[in-house]
């Protein structure tokens, strides 16, 4: 009988973690943005209505979703024109501003909000002796550091000797 996880500390694939059912929990990494210009946390999104606010009491609204999956929510022209906050809203040549949301989102801001939570906090401390002790030990113990192999093939190997050689002293 297979045993199934009921807790993860995986980065990618939220949405899909949560449609399992599993309890995910990822590391916090600091938003960036361009300096002197509007992070995106501050404009406000009403997931009732699908739409961003700012600072200037516009909407956001949605406009399409790109190849990458995500919905650009865009604001009005001519409106923005007028906002004496648009020197920090945006530089584009049309003053339109745009933000966007990736269609999982949901699903990681879920995730993010269980590292603040006590069982979240003790799974991420757990998370380094697993995971970042086995690639500390291959970047200084199995050459990782450096491809010693050139082309894909010979990276493969060298990770899957490598790989094996893990899995034999945990073995032992």
């Amino acid at each position: 009988m297979r045993h199934r996880p009921s807790a993860l500390t995986l980065d990618p694939l939220c949405k899909g973690q949560e449609d399992r059912g599993l309890y995910g929990v990822i590391g916090y990494r600091r938003p960036t943005h361009i300096k002197g210009r509007l992070p995106k946390r501050a404009y406000v999104y009403d997931a009732q209505a699908d739409v961003y606010r700012c600072l200037g009491g516009q909407l956001l609204r949605y406009r399409t979703t790109n190849r990458e999956g995500y919905r650009e929510n865009r604001s009005d022209p001519a409106m923005c024109r007028h906002c004496p906050l648009i020197g920090q809203c945006t530089s584009n040549a049309q003053q339109v501003k745009t933000v966007t949301r990736h269609v999982c989102e949901e699903g990681k801001e879920n995730v993010d909000a269980h590292r603040l939570t006590p069982t979240g906090r003790a799974l991420y401390k757990r998370r380094k002796e697993p995971v970042e002790r086995s690639f500390a030990d291959g970047k200084e113990l199995h050459g990782h550091r450096y491809m010693r192999m050139r082309g894909l093939l010979g990276a493969q190997e060298q990770c899957l000797l490598s790989a094996a050689c893990q899995n034999m002293k945990k073995m032992a």
